[in-house]
């Protein structure tokens, strides 16, 4: 019976990697201590059309949060599939950035701050425009004050995100 057990997890875990290689775009958000702000972060994602939000996988990666982050993460991997990591200790902020995008399987990545929304309207179109893009050019997403419809701070509105397609 053990035995069973540990196949069925084994196929799982097969399932889900398969499923992961289809994903155009892996969300990569590393936290700590900020459990509302990405709760509104989380619901912008699940905003995002279901035909889009099946090409790309969101990746946390909890710095050892002391708030209700885990519980936030919980309620929202009942709606959507989550990658979810969280940390032992902090780990500091630059290594949650490597970690979490260290759960990514996505073609490309994109790191956005637990203080960030998305602009879901503007997914389908970023995820049509990387199936074009070449890998071995790079996609960058710069702050300097521009708004490009991708994302938007909530601690700033001055602060916007401009993309910038290097091919």
């Amino acid at each position: 019976m053990e035995h069973n057990l540990e196949i069925n997890e084994i196929k799982r875990k097969e399932d889900n990697q398969k499923e992961n290689m289809n994903k155009i775009l892996s969300i990569c958000i590393p936290t700590f201590n900020r459990a509302d702000s990405l709760n509104l972060l989380l619901e912008s994602i699940s905003k995002i059309d279901l035909d889009t939000r099946l090409r790309i996988e969101v990746c946390i990666s909890d710095n050892h949060s002391r708030d209700h982050t885990k519980e936030t993460v919980l309620k929202w991997k009942k709606v959507y599939q989550i990658n979810y990591l969280r940390q032992m200790k902090n780990i500091g902020g630059s290594k949650n950035q490597v970690s979490v995008v260290g759960l990514a399987t996505g073609k490309w990545v994109i790191i956005v701050g637990d203080d960030d929304t998305i602009d879901y309207e503007n997914m389908r179109p970023l995820t049509n425009m990387l199936d074009q893009a070449d890998v071995s050019k790079s996609i960058f997403i710069n702050i300097d004050g521009k708004y490009d419809g991708l994302m938007s701070s909530r601690r700033s509105k001055k602060m916007l995100i401009e993309t910038k397609l290097k091919i």
